[in-house]
């Protein structure tokens, strides 16, 4: 799988880092490695938490055959943060704190969401529907976009 051998090789660089001569601005770049493996296994915890939490009355019923493997990478992202938050505070360098990475993520995993729900639910009318609610989902699915960005939009 991806995510191990990428925390493998994170493990492999955090041990050079700590028997090597350590400097604040090669931990810091250390940093940004570890946010890359750890930033997506958040945001998707975020994105199944609220998807749970408002669309499926709390029953993870669509994700209980990933539930062990998220939880296996949650776990790896715990134990990289915080024996790389050992290291950083040794050199005086930013720590990662998982919290704050899960709330700075919260506005994008939202908007994300919102999007897959739309989808989703043009899926179903599709198969299900009207040709008037058909286009009504899609009227509502663009909304979520930002035409000039070609990102999607907050509002919902």
């Amino acid at each position: 799988m991806q995510g191990e051998r990428e925390y493998i090789f994170l493990l492999g660089y955090l041990t050079a880092e700590v028997r090597g001569h350590r400097k604040k601005d090669q931990i810091e770049y250390l940093r940004l490695a570890f946010l890359m493996f750890i930033e997506p296994v958040i945001g998707l915890e975020v994105a199944i938490d609220q998807l749970v939490a408002v669309w499926l009355d709390g029953q993870p019923v669509l994700f209980r055959d990933t539930a062990v493997k998220l939880a296996e990478q949650l776990k790896m992202a715990t134990s990289l943060s915080t024996w790389f938050n050992m290291l950083a505070v040794e050199v005086g360098a930013t720590e990662i704190d998982l919290e704050q990475v899960r709330n700075n993520l919260r506005p994008t995993i939202e908007s994300q969401v919102s999007i897959w729900v739309s989808r989703a639910r043009f899926e179903m009318l599709t198969l299900f529907g009207t040709i008037e609610e058909i286009h009504a989902a899609m009227d509502q699915t663009f909304l979520l976009f930002d035409p000039k960005s070609g990102a999607s939009n907050n509002s919902r």
